[in-house]
């Protein structure tokens, strides 16, 4: 079986290349994500509003000579992100009167003096450009270790490691582990097979629950979402809101589960759950 990761950038992929000795394959998408797409638009609609805020910034300033302007112009440009639009500057004189403290002399001439200030335009990116993006974040390299793997075995292997990418994220998820100090190795490794196992019993949850679906009506949840296949997520996020309560009669005490809502009820009887059933022992027995 083919094994193989996502390569990055030039230096990061000659350094896997070294590292794993096999071949690369490089992939092109002819439809670019639709996400990829908003960012990319978001992206330049950021840098334009990024652009007017330090345009009028800059054009409030005023300076005694116009190399002070071009130098506060090009500071101002070296410290914003500019990747998309392309910058000019205008250096703009303007005479203003020069006031003086006092009352002016009868018969003395206005003195004027000259200022500078400094404006911005900018011209948007072209369709070129943005096209050269689109096909850079459509484009990636697969590299493997496996020598004997074409470009075809190494594209379905690496889909099918999804799975995989998504179990390490739901074990590493803070809602179900939440931060805490071990102190031994040897106890790291044993968390490790615990999340391993509860991982393995929530992707069996899943599983039934998928199965027993098919052909059956949607999963409407309190929020009004309708899942046709539920995740791990929803199931042990319905399974989190059971109430156990202690009852008792006249001969017996039990725990049993009460408020249970129309959702978690029918999950319960996809995993073949007897709802009604009495537990003699505590909610931890």
């Amino acid at each position: 079986m083919c094994h193989v990761s996502l390569g990055g950038g030039k230096a990061d992929l000659r350094h896997d290349l070294v590292r794993s000795g096999g071949p690369a394959f490089v992939y092109h998408s002819y439809a670019l994500d639709k996400k990829k797409e908003h960012a990319l638009q978001r992206a330049i609609t950021r840098e334009a509003e990024t652009l007017e805020k330090a345009a009028r910034k800059l054009a409030k300033q005023v300076f005694p000579h116009a190399e002070d302007a071009r130098v506060a112009s090009e500071l101002l440009r070296r410290t914003t992100k500019i990747r998309w639009h392309t910058v000019n500057t205008t250096v703009e004189p303007q005479s203003v009167l020069r006031r003086k403290r006092g009352r002016q002399k009868a018969g003395t001439e206005p003195e004027w003096i000259t200022q500078y200030t400094v404006q911005w335009d900018w011209t948007g990116p072209t369709e070129a450009q943005i096209q050269a993006e689109r096909e850079r974040q459509s484009t990636f390299v697969l590299i493997t270790s496996d020598r004997t793997c074409d470009a075809q075995q190494a594209l379905l292997a690496y889909k099918a490691q999804d799975q995989d990418e998504q179990g390490f994220r739901w074990a590493k998820s803070p809602v179900h582990l939440t931060a805490f100090f071990l102190e031994k190795p040897t106890r790291v490794t044993g968390l490790g097979y615990v999340l391993l196992l509860a991982l393995q019993f929530a992707r069996f949850m899943r599983a039934i629950v998928r199965e027993a679906m098919i052909d059956q009506p949607v999963l409407e949840l309190p929020d009004h979402r309708k899942i046709e296949r539920p995740s791990e997520r929803v199931i042990l996020d319905a399974l989190r809101t059971l109430w156990v309560e202690h009852r008792t009669d006249e001969e017996t005490e039990w725990y049993q589960w009460t408020h249970v809502e129309p959702h978690v009820w029918r999950i319960l009887e996809m995993l073949q759950i007897p709802i009604q059933h009495r537990f003699q022992g505590g909610p931890s027995g």
